[in-house]
């Protein structure tokens, strides 16, 4: 069965609860400035990682998608966004199309705005 609205939001709300969880972790032991750090690196290389991947899906270079949803699976996990590493992980089990590609983009977008909220 389809995830209904409810559902998609208390899953949305629980990965919140596991981002503020690990940030929390992350904030104690580096401190504040150097986590917003380590989280607009990991962004600004997402949208490189981002690009990479469309790039190579317009080109016909499917052998090299496992391996930049691989690295974008685990730079998201290391920061806590365990939503965007899964469906990473999911992709890598798929050939994925780019409109796959940009849902996982919005998503990462997503994760941006919370941070900056």
């Amino acid at each position: 069965a389809p995830a209904t609205p409810a559902a998609t939001a208390a899953g949305r709300s629980t990965s919140l609860d596991g981002l503020a969880a690990r940030r929390q972790e992350i904030a104690d032991v580096l401190g504040p400035e150097a986590f917003d750090e380590l989280m607009q690196s990991f962004f600004d290389d997402a949208v490189e990682l981002l690009d990479s991947l469309r790039q190579s899906m317009n080109n016909g270079q499917i052998d090299r998608l496992d391996k930049l949803l691989h690295n974008l699976k685990g730079s998201a996990a290391n920061v806590g966004l365990s939503d965007i590493a899964e469906r990473s992980q999911a992709l890598r089990t798929m050939t994925p199309t780019l409109k796959d590609i940009e849902l996982l983009s919005k998503d990462i977008d997503a994760a941006k705005q919370s941070m900056a909220a």
